[in-house]
């Protein structure tokens, strides 16, 4: 098939050099799109043209170079926590969706039991088990977690991302396919990974075969960059360059600066007969007089001699404009505000902060639902619910007819800190006075439940100090 579509290409361009006189020798752009690649303009090495086995291949070598920036330089460290930070915060709350009330609250009071303890190594919550998962997510590209049940509880077990290993590609008998250790079925739907027991970097560390592990036990996050993407890759790769660029950068300018801290003189014999020969050092035996600079002192030099200063110090005017600008570039390259990536506010105000913050808002919520719900929070849901059922520790006698019931639930996520309270606060009382929100919908959007809140002010013994009517700033409660 490839060679099919090589030769009509090449048939195609002879149509195309004959129909417009191009000499055959033509080394340029026959297709008049610099973007086509093949012209001066644009390497050959500049080209995608397998993605996907591409990508397989890159995945290794980006993930271990991405680890290097994530612990070595500052603004790849920079990168990593503006993503944990956002997409994990204080961690999701969980809401269950089953009819009945009661079955509601034991659900969601024992998963928070349950997600206090639900680290497989015991250091951690829940929360602590996701920033985990999501610095590798964001490092290496992929997540892998594991659901081993432990003395009749369910336990979460973030495996290195190397240990799905990588090297085993093949195609078995009936006709399922194995790619970087992910196997598939014939209709391209993961069936199993293939697995290294054991932590290879860790010391001591053995190297068995690798193990197969269903798909429905081994739970895979990561961002598919291409159609039929089976693994991910690190988010620092259209930035990885320039960030290991910017830290040489960095260097240099400070090498450079420490340059021009060295400032020294040179005394020069212009014609020979001072008789202050170069042998005259400080500390020389000489008995000749040294010269020294210090602050507010006046020297005469020997009769004949001059001093020279070098005039090759550096000159580093315009490099924070230039600094500021591939930093910038790579917050772009990295989908994060760039005040966010380097704490840098003195350009930012209340109008640009806020139109910075929607685009990287949305990003963060699409992550959030497409793939720490619907790639692992979803599916340790409903292993946990089945692993409360069958140890008994939970009574569901319809659960069997009606499995959807306890398996339905709702993440909700902490809102966003708001830039102006009392702004926010008078848009969301227009918006509800006029019916085009309602309470849910605010509550909601700051991270909490209605239910909840609702029940807070109930119980709230100086709920009747409140005032009724909300306090608004500069707007006409009569209007």
């Amino acid at each position: 098939m490839f060679a099919r579509l090589t030769r009509a290409t090449r048939q195609a361009a002879r149509a195309f050099r004959r129909a417009y006189d191009v000499p055959s020798d033509f080394a340029g752009n026959a297709t008049g799109f610099d973007a086509a690649g093949h012209g001066d303009r644009w390497p050959r090495s500049s080209l995608i043209w397998s993605p996907v086995s591409q990508q397989l291949a890159a995945a290794g070598p980006t993930a271990r170079n991405s680890a290097w920036l994530a612990n070595n330089s500052p603004t790849g460290a920079s990168f990593v926590e503006t993503w944990t930070n956002n997409l994990v915060a204080t961690g999701p709350t969980v809401r269950s969706k089953h009819p009945d009330e009661t079955t509601r609250r034991l659900l969601e009071t024992a998963w928070t039991r349950w997600a206090n303890k639900c680290d497989a190594e015991g250091t951690g919550d829940l929360i602590g088990y996701l920033t985990k998962l999501v610095k590798n997510l964001v490092v290496s590209g992929d997540a892998f977690t594991q659901l081993p049940i432990v003395e009749r509880q369910l336990k979460l077990k973030l495996l290195n991302s190397e240990q799905v290993w990588r090297p085993l590609t093949r195609v078995l008998p009936d006709k399922r396919r194995i790619f970087a250790g992910v196997e598939l079925d014939m209709n391209g739907k993961r069936v199993g990974y293939w697995v290294i027991p054991y932590q290879m970097d860790l010391p001591w560390a053995i190297f068995p075969m690798p193990e197969r592990i269903g798909a429905d036990d081994l739970l895979h996050c990561f961002v598919a960059p291409f159609p039929g993407s089976v693994r991910g890759i690190s988010w620092l790769t259209p930035v990885a360059t320039r960030l290991l660029e910017l830290d040489r950068a960095e260097d240099a300018l400070i090498a450079r600066l420490n340059t021009s801290a060295l400032h020294c003189g040179f005394i020069r014999d212009v014609d020979g007969a001072s008789g202050y020969a170069a042998e005259a050092q400080p500390g020389a035996a000489s008995g000749k007089p040294e010269i020294s600079m210090e602050p507010g002192s006046l020297r005469i030099l020997p009769p004949g001699t001059d001093v020279v200063f070098p005039n090759n110090l550096p000159d580093t005017a315009g490099a924070n404009d230039f600094l500021r600008h591939i930093l910038r570039s790579v917050a772009a390259g990295g989908g994060v505000p760039h005040s966010l990536l380097t704490g840098d506010l003195s350009d930012v105000n209340y109008s640009s902060a806020r139109m910075g913050l929607e685009s990287f808002k949305r990003s963060v919520a699409r992550l959030q639902r497409s793939v720490l719900v619907a790639q692992l929070l979803q599916p340790v849901w409903e292993r946990f619910v089945t692993v409360e059922i069958l140890s008994g520790r939970l009574a569901a006698r319809d659960f069997e007819d009606n499995p959807d019931n306890y398996y339905a639930v709702d993440f909700r996520w902490p809102g966003w800190a708001s830039l102006d309270p009392v702004k926010d606060a008078q848009a969301d009382g227009i918006a509800l006075a006029n019916r085009t929100k309602s309470r849910a919908e605010i509550i909601a959007g700051r991270g909490r439940d209605i239910e909840d809140v609702d029940r807070e002010i109930e119980a709230d013994p100086f709920k009747d100090e409140v005032p009724a009517q909300p306090v608004t700033v500069g707007v006409d409660q009569n209007a």
